[in-house]
């Protein structure tokens, strides 16, 4: 019986519907040249959601990860780049002297 029904009325053999085409919300720069970029004279690692390279690490470093306050992450990111040298050196610099001040050994 309801094999029936399906057959009188099957929508896979009813006239084909026509195909929808999706329309992009924004256009892409490729399709509409006179869309410019707002960040186009900037460099690469300043564009909004491009970060700068990591550094490579040396032979003999490793990865830590550890929590601090958000104030001293901020300074130390701002002190890494007011200097422009990677916040891992700044990192590995302040250890290395908090650690060589209290009298432990350090590899440097």
């Amino acid at each position: 019986m309801a094999r029936k029904k399906f057959e009188a009325r099957n929508p896979l053999t009813e006239t084909p519907r026509e195909t929808v085409v999706p329309t992009p919300l924004r256009p892409r720069p490729a399709d509409d040249p006179s869309a410019v970029s707002q960040h186009a004279g900037m460099p690469a690692d300043q564009q909004e959601g491009k970060q700068a390279p990591k550094p490579q690490p040396s032979s003999g470093d490793k990865q830590y990860t550890t929590y601090l306050r958000a104030t001293s992450i901020k300074a130390i990111k701002r002190y890494a780049f007011d200097q422009e040298i990677p916040a891992t050196e700044v990192m590995q610099t302040a250890v290395d002297e908090y650690l060589k001040s209290r009298g432990s050994p350090t590899d440097v």
